[in-house]
């Protein structure tokens, strides 16, 4: 190799390090070994891998796009991440480099599922069609339109489990007067609706019926129960939203107290192997603000309080809680909106094994202030 080469070849490599951030891991993080997907801002976007291990390394993506993110997953060692202008990019989590970024020319897309490595289906939010997206290409394989005879519906978030996507949908108008909330099973061989449902929260003394409203928040599989939770965050005053417990054996809705509270607690993310869920809870005093509560799950896969404050809290409201695959990390981002933030701005991470709160990575190490976060998912 002439001089010249390996000259260019090092200064590539120095470039690359310039590029990448490390930072010594605090104390308490090294047992874990993550890969996260960060993201926020809106011109431009901003996005980076975050690497936990003996440091904390840190790997800004460039994508050039001036957006909100509508939806980020992972599965099959990528992220997918959906901006609400259409667009649709795919990193891989191994290289950190973007394989794709695609327009699915979708508007106003809301959810997005991860159906094979190279397929994603979308959900507009403003109808209840579902778009099968080429995630390399940006071309519609194919529509699933769920059709049910009532008016204002938009589909929100979706989950696929083996050949079937279960979807919330909300009912009503949706900026002025949402009214319900149905819950949709699509079968994927053939893209056709083959149940819903109207659900309701129901007293089981006295047997009051409530209505789900706002069913904005993803859906949680409850594999041990056979069962999926859905959020619904409700209209304040009137309604301070619940959590909805759908069997999917038998399509009934299994109402308890936990699921109604007048903070609101209807995003859960589940430790299978710590018998644990964490709980979001939001308060309005002295501004929108976020706390997050853990619980023990009992024998027959009911709640029970956990004595002690709140592990995390935020003042500002945000529902990007999240879960590692062995369930002993849990995540959330703080960006900070209000410009009021005591613990400052970047993620935050929960030992879910102790229930306590780790140290913090803040923006300054990020680069900017993270709005969401993803783990890496096989």
């Amino acid at each position: 190799m002439q001089m010249r080469e390996v000259k260019m070849v090092v200064l590539f490599i120095l470039l690359v390090i310039c590029a990448t951030g490390i930072a010594q891991t605090p104390a308490g993080l090294e047992d874990f070994q993550e890969c996260i997907l960060l993201g926020g801002g809106f011109k431009p976007a901003n996005i980076a891998i975050v690497r936990l291990g003996k440091n904390v390394v840190v790997q800004p993506i460039s994508v050039s796009i001036s957006a909100n993110q509508a939806d980020c997953k992972s599965r099959f060692g990528r992220f997918y991440i959906l901006y609400d202008n259409g667009e649709l990019v795919v990193v891989n989590g191994k290289s950190g480099e973007m394989e794709s970024k695609v327009q699915t020319k979708i508007a106003s897309p809301f959810g997005m599922e991860i159906l094979s490595e190279t397929e994603v289906i979308v959900s507009s939010g403003k109808d209840t069609v579902l778009r099968r997206i080429d995630s390399q290409t940006g071309e519609i394989l194919g529509l699933a339109k769920i059709v049910i005879p009532m008016k204002e519906l938009a589909c929100r978030h979706m989950l696929k489990i083996e050949n079937r996507l279960y979807v919330a949908i909300s009912c009503g108008k949706i900026n002025s007067k949402p009214e319900g909330t149905i819950f949709a099973v699509v079968d994927l061989n053939s893209n056709q609706l083959i149940q819903h449902q109207l659900l309701f929260w129901q007293n089981e003394k006295t047997g009051e019926k409530l209505p789900a409203i706002n069913p904005l928040l993803p859906l949680v599989f409850d594999r041990e129960q056979n069962r999926i939770l859905i959020g619904a965050k409700g209209v304040r005053p009137r309604n301070t939203g619940m959590t909805l417990k759908v069997d999917l054996g038998t399509f009934s809705v299994k109402s308890d107290s936990y699921d109604l509270s007048a903070t609101f607690n209807g995003h859960r993310a589940i430790s299978f192997s710590q018998k644990k869920v964490l709980v979001l809870e939001h308060t309005s005093t002295p501004v929108s603000s976020t706390h997050v509560m853990q619980k023990a799950i009992n024998d027959h896969g009911d709640l029970e309080a956990i004595d002690g404050p709140a592990i995390l809290d935020l003042f500002e409201e945000t529902d990007d809680l999240s879960i590692n695959g062995d369930g002993t990390l849990a995540m959330i981002a703080n960006s900070c909106p209000t410009g009021f933030a005591i613990s400052g701005k970047g993620l935050n991470l929960i030992d879910v094994r102790t229930g306590k709160k780790l140290p913090k990575i803040m923006s300054d190490t990020i680069g900017f202030a993270p709005e969401f976060s993803v783990f890496l998912q096989p």
